[in-house]
């Protein structure tokens, strides 16, 4: 989830970015939330660090770094299944008990 927003806000995939506002064709991330939905005692704080660039790239650095560590890597021994036990026994073939 992280990751796409990352991606929706660095290209404009038209998600809930448009193409023209992408971070890439100069748009800013931290634009729309910070100038206008943030209210409260720290409201001009907000407005004042919206758009700037420090912001957006500190805002989508984070998206980055959440989208990445929240992205399960598939290895072998992740896959759900379990392992095998290994036999001691010197026989390929051990006949299972019925």
């Amino acid at each position: 989830m992280f990751l796409w927003a990352f991606l929706d806000k660095t290209f404009g995939l038209g998600h809930d970015t448009a193409s023209a506002d992408a971070w890439t064709n100069g748009g800013s991330p931290t634009q729309g939330f910070l100038g206008s939905a943030a209210t409260g005692p720290f409201r001009s704080i907000y407005h004042s660090l919206a758009g700037t660039a420090f912001a957006d790239v500190l805002f989508m650095v984070a998206l980055l770094t959440i989208g990445a560590a929240l992205t399960p890597i598939r290895t072998r021994h992740s896959t759900g299944t379990p392992r095998r036990p290994v036999s001691r026994c010197t026989s390929p073939r051990t006949p299972h008990p019925e």
